[in-house]
């Protein structure tokens, strides 16, 4: 049966952009609701909320990136060689239905890794100067740790914004610069085998 048909859906379709911002917006109220809402229990300790929630999230996210970095490859290939070959790897042919299944895949996973990612930056953002403030024995470095944790889940975030929002939009990744068909495969080739080495 078709989903129904609203004014909210097809304004959001009209941009990825848009669709992000929206969806950034909802992680962001959750985080804050479920924030909120535990800190409203008179039992509530902002150590034993942060540090958990801190500790699971990252545990999803280092599952989740020792694989995601294939799929990725593999969409990113399947949106560059259908414009060296349309004949082939266009249009309503198996490849291009098979492309366009591994980018909804991945595009879903990226979704979800860039959700739990905004969750957890605002959760450091929040948390970690307060802790740092409530604690007397803090050290200059303990301060330092913090912002460089805050900056890289920040980064890790806009990594997964950014690649999803170049898998989504209407646009080929580098066949702009390189428009041979073989030297596409050649490329994609040479980064799964790199991105084999660095995961090792």
């Amino acid at each position: 049966m078709k989903a129904e048909d609203n004014l909210v859906d097809t304004w959001l379709k009209e941009s990825v952009k848009r669709e992000m911002l929206f969806r950034v917006g909802a992680w962001s109220t959750f985080t804050f609701l479920v924030f909120y809402i535990s800190f409203k229990d008179p039992s509530f300790a902002l150590k034993n909320y942060a540090f958990p929630f801190i500790h699971k999230e990252l545990d999803k996210l280092n599952f989740v990136w020792a694989f995601l970095l294939y799929p990725v490859l593999l969409a990113f290939f399947f949106k560059d060689i259908k414009h060296s070959k349309p004949s082939k790897w266009g249009g309503n042919t198996f490849l291009s239905n098979a492309g366009m299944i591994v980018k909804k895949l991945t595009g879903e996973l990226l979704l979800w890794v860039s959700g739990i990612s905004v969750s957890l930056f605002l959760v450091f953002l929040t948390t970690l100067p307060a802790l740092l403030i409530s604690e007397s024995n803090t050290s200059p470095r303990d301060y330092v740790l913090s912002l460089y944790s805050i900056f890289c889940i920040g980064l890790l975030t806009f990594i997964s914004l950014k690649t999803y929002y170049r898998l989504r939009i209407d646009k080929p990744f580098i066949f702009n610069w390189v428009t041979s068909h073989t030297k596409i495969k050649i490329i994609y080739a040479m980064m799964f085998i790199a991105s084999l080495a660095l995961l090792k």
